[in-house]
């Protein structure tokens, strides 16, 4: 018997492309994209995400509707089967909660305080968020030769419709607040990656990076053998060096594990930062 998962759209199905920007990361080659700013088009599909049904609505305000009526379901139904649950409505405040966490650090003991429960209770409801795949924590990347590191995973969400839904979000308001839209867009490339991902032929794990220094980078892909590709995420067209600090950092702490650096940014241009870091357009996720 073979477990297949099912997730949303990719970007690539949306648009009809072959996902390729995975394989040739993993072939150490740097992808490339001919798209210019694409802004507007990664608010709009973060607002909208990408389940189907959403999608061929003609209005935020109906993905919306739709999003938070598939939470319902599931959260009055589907958590009923897996297993006993005492208080079914803090599993809906939970996940509610958990999009308010999108991009950041899984800090349990502050999410149960806010709840009212217990550390064990809430690692036990989370695991179940997981089981629904709704959310997904991302282990923090770790070195036996390097102690310095934080071991706290990340939240993300499976989707980044779903936590629109949850906050309420619409383009305007991520244009206003373009903090939120950095945090968003993390997600929704991790979401991407992970999707492209089941598609290769390859066990891949996916990490995070930080140092008690808080110096991180966003998304880290290891390879079967302990090869290692680094990605970061920014939201803005314009670069600096100080940029790619975390991508430095992490080089230099794998070592000869290290095989390429990419920064995805709102650019129109692929450029080199030094041996093995690059500036990548997002839009190469999918071109």
């Amino acid at each position: 018997m073979e477990s297949v998962r099912l997730s949303p759209l990719s970007e690539c199905e949306i648009q009809g492309n072959q996902p390729i920007f995975l394989s040739k990361l993993l072939s150490q080659e740097v992808p490339r994209s001919n798209d210019k700013r694409i802004r507007d088009h990664l608010i709009q599909r973060i607002v909208v995400g990408c389940f189907p049904e959403p999608l061929q609505r003609a209005t935020e305000q109906r993905s919306r509707a739709w999003y938070q009526q598939y939470i319902n379901s599931l959260v009055q139904s589907d958590i009923r089967d897996l297993t006993h649950i005492d208080h079914p409505e803090l599993m809906t405040k939970l996940f509610r909660l958990t999009a308010f966490y999108a991009g950041k650090l899984s800090n349990l003991s502050e999410m149960g305080s806010k709840l009212g429960l217990s550390h064990v209770t809430i690692k036990k409801y989370m695991t179940l968020l997981e089981q629904l795949f709704l959310v997904e924590r991302l282990p923090a990347w770790h070195s036996n030769e390097y102690k310095r590191l934080i071991k706290t995973p990340k939240i993300h969400p499976t989707d980044t419709g779903i936590i629109c839904a949850v906050r309420e979000l619409n383009s305007k308001r991520l244009i206003q607040q373009p903090e939120i839209f950095g945090l968003l867009l993390e997600t929704f490339v991790y979401n991407e990656l992970r999707k492209q991902a089941s598609w290769i032929n390859k066990q891949l794990n996916f990490y995070h990076y930080r140092d008690k220094k808080k110096v991180e980078v966003d998304i880290i892909i290891e390879d079967s053998i302990g090869d290692c590709f680094a990605i970061e995420v920014k939201a803005s067209a314009t670069l600096t060096s100080k940029d790619f600090s975390g991508l430095e950092r992490f080089k230099n702490i794998a070592g000869e594990r290290f095989k390429l650096g990419i920064l995805l940014y709102d650019g129109d241009h692929t450029t080199a930062f030094g041996d093995g870091l690059f500036a990548v357009p997002i839009g190469a996720l999918w071109a």
